[in-house]
């Protein structure tokens, strides 16, 4: 008999065929490329599982595929589920591509900063990237 507290676990598709537990195994393993292709299964399992689409983003990001990751990311927020992981993962994502992009292209950086305020107003780090990307021409 399968305890009760399992039970939604197992509707959720957190159970043996879990595509979202395969894409755990394989990014530990550092195989960046089946655990982004399990977690694409994941959210087309599971199109209303914030914390699929956040371990997508995740996977999105270990092979440098940010702009990815943050939509990703948002649209994780939008769901639910996973929010406090997925806003700190979309802000610290957004941060990283300002950085790589602010000297030649500072209104996509700005833009992408925008995003990150959106989703998290009250974080200091982002605001302070945004008032820098604003002084670069």
């Amino acid at each position: 008999m399968m305890p009760l507290l399992l039970l939604p676990l197992l509707v959720l598709g957190y159970g043996s065929d879990n595509p979202v537990q395969k894409g755990d195994e394989l990014l530990s393993a550092g195989d960046m490329e089946g655990s982004a292709r399990a977690f694409e299964r994941a959210v087309k399992k599971h199109p209303d599982s914030g914390m699929a689409y956040t371990k997508l983003g995740i996977s999105l990001v270990s092979r440098e595929r940010r702009f990815e990751a943050l939509a990703r990311f948002e649209t994780a927020l939008e769901i639910g589920g996973a929010d406090s992981v997925a806003r700190k993962l979309l802000s610290r994502t957004a941060r990283e591509l300002a950085d790589e992009t602010l000297a030649s292209r500072p209104a996509e950086a700005r833009a992408v900063l925008q995003r990150a305020i959106a989703a998290s107003p009250d974080d200091a780090e982002t605001h302070a990237c945004v008032a820098l990307a604003h002084t670069i021409a």
